[in-house]
């Protein structure tokens, strides 16, 4: 984002970060030229302090104005109101025997019809039954079925977590990465307007909603905030957010997910929201003995739990 040089109308300014935003998640070349035109006006309002701002303005007010409105109106047609629709997915059987495999699979019904029927849904699962890679291909196989269009934000707390599973999810779907399947972080994009479901960090979400217009959520269905449990301070603000527009959004569907098994305090925040347990393949043993290392080299002496 442009910052607020000495000098600088916060008009222009504003366009200027609109432009910048809407250049990041449009591939439409011709919806461009507004904002080359504006970064245009804010690069020379910042390279050349002599020039009287009042000057510039007035030279450039008409393409401003000419580029607000062409922002706005693309913005809103390609981004805000055009939801995309769900492709068929290529069938991959030995993807699909792996997506069998998992834990979650056993409960995909029980999921997909308590979300449909709140609007708030907590999961609590274990760690490696899938729930990240799963959940978000259970709502967009469902929205297929019911000829639903459908886009997905799904926020992981960190950037090598988000684009890593983006890729995975892409893999099952058996499609590149950036078409229906992609992740949005800081300094680095893999969508494009038909994008379905978008793997981000919770801190880009958090200033992508708060940056962008009330609109924008008119173009999101689904909010998956994954690994809630750890408690991080973007994600609990990310919570409050999302929570004050809750019913202002009544189509917007919003699944927190957890690796722990105490979720109540989710539950309770967001109105007392159902939740859903899915058990895992992790079993816990306890350790009975334990020994050291016999060899004279290891320094120094390791546990060993047998």
């Amino acid at each position: 984002m442009i910052g607020k040089d000495t000098g600088a109308s916060t008009l222009i300014i504003s366009l200027a970060n609109e432009a910048l935003q809407f250049a990041e998640n449009t591939e439409d070349a011709e919806a461009l030229n507004p904002g080359r035109d504006l970064l245009d006006l804010v690069e020379m309002l910042t390279s050349n302090q002599s020039i009287a701002f009042e000057n510039v303005l007035n030279q450039t007010d008409q393409t401003a104005v000419n580029a607000k409105i062409k922002v706005d109106f693309n913005f809103q047609k390609n981004i805000l109101s055009a939801i995309p629709p769900i492709p068929p997915k290529n069938n991959d059987e030995r993807h699909q025997q792996t997506r069998e495999n998992l834990p979650i699979f056993k409960s995909r019904h029980q999921i997909i019809d308590t979300i449909n029927r709140n609007q708030v849904v907590v999961i609590s699962s274990q760690t490696g039954s899938g729930k990240t890679t799963q959940i978000p291909q259970y709502i967009m196989e469902d929205s297929l079925l019911r000829q639903q269009n459908c886009r997905i934000y799904c926020t992981q707390p960190r950037r090598l977590a988000a684009t890593s599973i983006a890729k995975r999810v892409a893999l099952e779907r058996g499609e590149d990465i950036g078409h229906s399947i992609g992740y949005q972080i800081r300094m680095e994009s893999c969508i494009s307007p038909i994008t379905n479901l978008i793997y981000t960090t919770s801190g880009y979400l958090l200033r992508y909603l708060i940056g962008s217009k009330k609109l924008v959520f008119k173009s999101i269905t689904h909010l998956i905030l994954d690994e809630v449990h750890e408690r991080e301070k973007v994600t609990d603000f990310l919570m409050i957010f999302i929570r004050d527009v809750l019913k202002s959004n009544p189509h917007m569907k919003v699944i927190l997910m957890s690796a722990t098994l105490d979720s109540d305090i989710f539950c309770q925040y967001f109105g007392n929201c159902p939740v859903i347990n899915v058990p895992g393949n992790v079993k816990l043993k306890p350790c009975t003995s334990v020994k050291f290392s016999s060899r004279p080299d290891t320094k120094p002496k390791k546990w060993l739990p047998t």
